[in-house]
C-alpha cells in the first residue's frame, strides 16, 4: 500500500512488473496491476489488473506480499495477515492479591524485575474457569499460539498477580481476534447471576455478562434489594489498549486493572439498560469486555434477566494463497 513496484521472474527470461493500484480513486489500493515483459525488455500484452479479495483489501496487517507468475499465464498471490496489536501500560501496587482484566489475546506481558507470581485465568468452552501458572523469563511473560489451545475462549482473560514486595510497572500487548460492526447480528441469552460479597455492609452484588461476543444491552427481570438499600447499576468496560485514554474520551472513571466504570445507570420502563452510544461509538469495530455490576442486593439472592451481545466476525490470521486466471 506504499506504491512500491515489484518484479517477478517468468519462465524463458521474461519478467512481470506489478504494483498496487487504486481502481476507483478512493485513496485505497484495491487491485493489483501487472505488466508482463519478454526477455528482451519489450512489453508482452497490456496491463492486467487482478480483483483482490475482500479479505486482502480489508486486512490491516498484511505482510510478506508476494506474486508468482504461473506458466499458464495466471498468477498466485501469497500474503500473511497479522492481527493488530494493542498495548496497555499500568502501575500496580503491592497488595498480596490483585487482578487485571485482559480483552483480546495476550501475546507478551512485560513485568520487569518484580518478585510477584502470575497466573492467567481463562475459560473452557463450557464456561468453567481454567487457571494456568505463568513463567517470567527476563522480565517478560511470552504466550505462544499453542498456549491458548488450553482454553475454549482466546479473548477473555484475567491476570492474577500475587505477593509483589513493591509496586511495579506492567505492560500488556494483546491482539484483537474478531471485529464488530452493525452488520453483525445481536443475540440475547438468559442469565442468572448469584450475588456475592460487597463492600457495602449488609448487601451483596452480582455481575451480568457474557463470554460470547461484545455485550451491548442488559435486561433486568428481577433484583432484590437489601434491607434499607436501593439496587444500583454500574457498567464495567474493559477496552482494548489504553483504558485511561478511553475513559477520558467517554466520560468514564478509570478503575484498577484496566477497567472503565460508568455509574448512575437505571433500567428503562422495560427493564433494559443499554451500553451508552458514546461508548459504542468510541469502540467502533473493536472488541471489549463489558459487564453490568449490580449492587445493593439482598445477601444470598440472585439477579435474573438477559444479556444481549453482538456476534463477532473472526479476523483472518496466517498465510494465504489466492490464484488468478490469465484474464
Amino acid at each position: 500500500d506504499d506504491g512500491t513496484v515489484e518484479v517477478s521472474s517468468l519462465p524463458g527470461g521474461g519478467f512481470a512488473v506489478h504494483w498496487l493500484a487504486d481502481s476507483n480513486a478512493d485513496g485505497d489500493g484495491d487491485t493489483l496491476a501487472i505488466q508482463r515483459y519478454l526477455a528482451d525488455g519489450s512489453k508482452d500484452g497490456g496491463v492486467v489488473t487482478l480483483t483482490l479479495s475482500d479479505q486482502l483489501t480489508n486486512a490491516d496487517g498484511v505482510e510478506g506480499f508476494d506474486l508468482t507468475a504461473l506458466d499458464n499465464g495466471g498468477y498466485a498471490l501469497s500474503y500473511e495477515v497479522e492481527l493488530e496489536t494493542y498495548g496497555e501500560f499500568m502501575t500496580l501496587g503491592n497488595p498480596p492479591l490483585q487482578t487485571v482484566s485482559i480483552v483480546g489475546r495476550p501475546s507478551e506481558i512485560f513485568v520487569g524485575n518484580t518478585d510477584a507470581t502470575f497466573q492467567l485465568r481463562g475459560f473452557a468452552a463450557n464456561g468453567s474457569p481454567i487457571t494456568i501458572t505463568l513463567d517470567v523469563v527476563d522480565g517478560v511473560i511470552s504466550l505462544g499460539e499453542g498456549f491458548f489451545d488450553q482454553f475454549g475462549y482466546d479473548d477473555r482473560f484475567t491476570l492474577i498477580v500475587s505477593n509483589p514486595s513493591a509496586p511495579f510497572d506492567l505492560f500488556i500487548t494483546s491482539t484483537q481476534t474478531a471485529t464488530y460492526t452493525s452488520d453483525n447480528p445481536l443475540t440475547e441469552v438468559d442469565v442468572t447471576a448469584a450475588s456475592g460479597p460487597s463492600p457495602v455492609p449488609g448487601a451483596s452484588q452480582a455481575i451480568l455478562s457474557s463470554l460470547d461476543g461484545r455485550v451491548e444491552a442488559f435486561h433486568i427481570e428481577s433484583a432484590t434489594p437489601a434491607s434499607g438499600q436501593t439496587v444500583g447499576y454500574t457498567l464495567v468496560v474493559n477496552p482494548l489498549g489504553d483504558a485511561d485514554a478511553f475513559a477520558s474520551a467517554t466520560g468514564g472513571n478509570l478503575f484498577s486493572g484496566g477497567l472503565v466504570l460508568y455509574g448512575g445507570l437505571t433500567p428503562d420502563a422495560n427493564g433494559d439498560i443499554f451500553v451508552p452510544q458514546n461508548v459504542l461509538d468510541a469502540l467502533g469495530d473493536q472488541d471489549a469486555g463489558i459487564a453490568l455490576l449490580v449492587n445493593g442486593l439482598e445477601p444470598g439472592s440472585s439477579v435474573t434477566g438477559s444479556v444481549t451481545y453482538r456476534e463477532g466476525t473472526d479476523l483472518p490470521e496466517g498465510i494465504f494463497v489466492e490464484t488468478y486466471d490469465a484474464d
